[in-house]
């Protein structure tokens, strides 16, 4: 659907959430100041007005809301953002000034997010302090409310293997801010019953075909 940029930028490893908070404060300043510069300099020297769509990913996400926080409004982003793919953290329905959770499948100028579990399983990777209600957005139905929706309606994971496309594995709720799936999939990476690792390869086709979507109701709506 379009032109791929990804910053590089000195990502916190996993130790530094276990440190004290102002030492969590400075690894995480340092990985931002990366991805904020980044950023602007692509919307200074590549976007030249075209849409944008964001896609993130656990500490990625954490990146990602905090410029969308800080840049969504002072840079004018809400006329080029077609959707925000915030995915594998706890994000609040406030937590983005002037930015709404997507609540249907073509809508535009939103966000989205997940953070999927097995059914009945408790969170083991999750981070973050959401801001208002946490947020789930279905990737089966694109819609926030808590139907479970059958696997058939599934496009297609890739697995750890990345060598095929795998449909109507999983069906999925939201419930309690978590994406709940069943029956849990093998091929997957996942701690327990937490699949924080497969968040976005487990529906891979999913975001694929409705990013296509999106892109088509934003230019027709320009």
């Amino acid at each position: 659907s379009g032109r791929i940029y990804a910053p590089y930028y000195r990502q916190a490893s996993i130790w530094a959430y276990l440190r004290s908070q102002s030492g969590q404060r400075r690894t995480f300043d340092t990985a931002y100041a990366d991805v904020k510069a980044a950023f602007l300099y692509y919307l200074e020297q590549y976007n030249r007005g075209r849409p944008l769509i964001i896609l993130s990913h656990s500490q990625g996400t954490q990146m990602a809301v905090r410029l969308l926080e800080e840049l969504y409004r002072a840079r004018g982003l809400e006329r080029i953002l077609v959707v925000a793919y915030l995915i594998g953290e706890r994000i609040g329905a406030e937590q983005i000034p002037g930015l709404a959770p997507c609540r249907s499948a073509a809508q535009t100028g939103c966000f989205v997010t997940w953070a999927t579990v097995a059914m009945g399983a408790e969170p083991e990777l999750l981070t973050g302090e959401p801001r208002g209600r946490p947020v789930c957005v279905n990737p089966l139905s694109w819609r926030m409310d808590e139907a479970f929706v059958p696997a058939r309606r599934h496009l297609g994971g890739v697995p750890d293997s990345f060598d095929r496309i795998e449909p109507g594995l999983v069906g999925a709720r939201c419930r309690g801010g978590l994406l709940e799936i069943a029956p849990p999939p093998s091929g997957y990476a996942h701690a327990g019953g937490d699949y924080h690792e497969s968040d976005i390869n487990l529906f891979y086709l999913d975001i694929r075909r409705n990013a296509q979507m999106r892109l088509r109701a934003f230019g027709a709506g320009r």
